[in-house]
């Protein structure tokens, strides 16, 4: 409590923060803490002096408010940003903007990508299966169907399109 009590007084002589951390040798990150907590509390360090120590032991003792896990809570929604990407026409960067819209101070694109793409690596496994050449033919309809208006009726007609090679 002495500390606390001399960093004030100190305060009070006109030292900079810089030099009450040097003299006491505390960090300056606990005098700057110290002294932002005591100053928006106090009209004057005079007011501060006057109280007792373990009321400002109280006073500086308060639990900090907790800073928002943006990493963590991005790598959440990941999970469902894998399922929609799986959709067609859905990119990274509709669900980027998506993101942005509920966390205007998230992650700018760049760093959204990148911490998708370390998401994803540590998610996906990969297993290799030996293939004999001819042996197996593997199909996959991807993307959307293709639309053609039928000239004799002119009604759309949708078909599903193949190319193999």
């Amino acid at each position: 409590m002495y500390q606390i009590r001399r960093i004030l007084q100190l305060r009070q002589q006109g030292y900079s923060k810089r030099a009450i951390a040097a003299t006491l040798a505390v960090a300056r990150s606990t005098v700057d803490q110290y002294l932002a907590t005591i100053e928006g509390h106090f009209a004057t360090l005079d007011q501060a002096l006057s109280w007792q120590d373990d009321q400002l032991h109280r006073l500086l003792a308060q639990p900090l408010i907790p800073k928002v896990d943006r990493i963590g809570d991005l790598y959440e929604r990941f999970t469902g940003f894998d399922v929609q990407l799986s959709k067609p026409g859905v990119t990274r960067f509709l669900l980027w903007s998506l993101y942005k819209q509920h966390n205007p101070d998230g992650l700018q694109y760049t760093q959204f990508c990148l911490r998708y793409k370390q998401w994803l690596q540590t998610q996906r496994t990969v297993m290799h299966i030996e293939h004999k050449a001819g042996d197996k033919l593997f199909v996959d309809y991807a993307g959307k169907r293709l639309t053609v208006m039928d000239a004799t009726t002119n009604q759309p007609v949708i078909y599903e399109f193949f190319l193999a090679s």
